[in-house]
């Protein structure tokens, strides 16, 4: 059953990998688009949808777009301090890496089985945490594009 949820996940991180090569201005943003998707679906999640097949395929198309941010979320972590001293950019590596794991802490006490079929707390509380995931890499990107025009550097 995870198969295809790695599988689709690994499809959609390539994809997203190569786009945010090509536009590197707008990494940050992709990965708002990128988990601001996922919270999509999980919201989907939240609705009265209780066929299995149907909430399965809601799972696999969440979790590409969780899956995704992590590594290009990593990535953006190291390109993003680059200029800066060696012991900050290990420390915003090491914060971007530790907070893509976060929820393994919490994620299973929120689906407990008497919360079936719909997990009401467990979707909640992942949507909750997409969503101001994605309004921060938003504000990121907003300020990384004003900080760059301030400068009077070149914008992608």
């Amino acid at each position: 059953m995870t198969v295809p949820i790695y599988g689709a996940a690994f499809l959609w991180a390539v994809g997203i990998a190569i786009l945010a090569d090509r536009v590197p201005g707008h990494r940050a943003l992709l990965l708002a688009l990128s988990v601001g998707y996922a919270m999509i679906m999980s919201i989907s999640l939240l609705s009265r949808v209780y066929a299995n097949a149907t909430r399965y395929a809601l799972i696999v198309l969440m979790g590409t777009g969780v899956w995704a941010t992590l590594p290009l979320g990593v990535s953006f972590a190291a390109t993003t301090f680059r200029d800066m001293p060696p012991e900050i950019r290990a420390v915003a590596i090491a914060i971007a890496g530790t907070g893509t794991q976060v929820g393994n802490f919490y994620g299973a006490y929120l689906f407990p089985a008497e919360a079936a079929p719909r997990y009401l707390a467990g979707f909640g509380t992942v949507a909750a945490t997409q969503g101001a995931c994605m309004a921060v890499y938003l504000f990121i990107w907003v300020h990384l594009r004003r900080r760059e025009a301030r400068l009077g550097l070149r914008v992608l």
